[in-house]
């Protein structure tokens, strides 16, 4: 499937968790959705993120809209304590579902393609190249800081300390990466500006996804889909 399909689908996804309105469908939605994280062998190690996310809004959100916060600090409960809790399970199973239809996506798909597609699109060659950027430097940027963590371990700093020793190195660890990313980025204007990027208005990528026929009609489908679920949600 071509990256761009699945970052098609979210929008309208996104949409639908606006446009519903009861817990029962959204549920049914997120149930669906968390049922192809763990039936597809790709996207099975990123139910770990979506639970590390989940699990402490969850959490939050009943300790801020169930009124036990309220009971801690002394004040009274609210009267409509239900409605609120009923606001809040909503705003969770929305958050949820836009999650795991995200990490669906991500599933199906690289940095590198994703990368490939940015870059072949019809996009503008420096529009193209600023939004694939940052998954460009995601690579580098993780190659830099394990040759940074291996060098100030070196000079004594111990990476597996307790977390308020390593709070107190993030400091020694943060300002080398940052300078070291700030000085590449005149090396690659230049870079860019010797080979002319800006010269033609799209360039040629080796080995770019391809774009089939049932990707184009996915991709229209998420279109109609959108525009279907905008004007409900607007008319409504």
């Amino acid at each position: 499937m071509h990256p761009f399909t699945g970052l098609a689908w979210l929008l309208p996804l996104l949409l639908a968790t606006l446009r519903l309105s009861g817990p029962l469908w959204l549920g049914l939605l997120l149930a669906g959705l968390l049922a192809a994280l763990l039936l597809w062998p790709a996207a099975r190690p990123r139910r770990k993120a979506w639970l590390w996310v989940m699990l402490p809004l969850g959490l939050g959100l009943l300790l801020v809209h169930g009124q036990w916060l309220n009971g801690w600090l002394g004040q009274p409960p609210a009267s409509d304590r239900m409605a609120i809790l009923q606001s809040a399970l909503l705003l969770w199973l929305r958050v949820g579902t836009v999650l795991a239809g995200t990490l669906l996506w991500l599933s199906g798909t690289t940095p590198a393609r994703l990368t490939r597609a940015l870059l072949a699109s019809r996009l503008p060659a420096g529009l193209a190249y600023l939004l694939a950027s940052p998954l460009l430097l995601s690579e580098q940027l993780k190659s830099r800081l394990a040759a940074i963590i291996e060098a100030q371990t070196a000079r004594g700093l111990d990476p597996r300390a307790g977390w308020w020793r390593r709070l107190g190195h993030l400091v020694s660890l943060a300002a080398p990466l940052i300078s070291w990313t700030l000085a590449d980025v005149s090396q690659r204007a230049a870079a860019l500006e010797s080979r002319a990027f800006r010269r033609q208005l799209h360039r040629t990528t080796l080995d770019a996804p391809a774009s089939k026929l049932a990707d184009r009609r996915l991709q229209q489908a998420a279109g109609l889909a959108t525009i279907i679920l905008a004007g409900s949600w607007l008319w409504h």
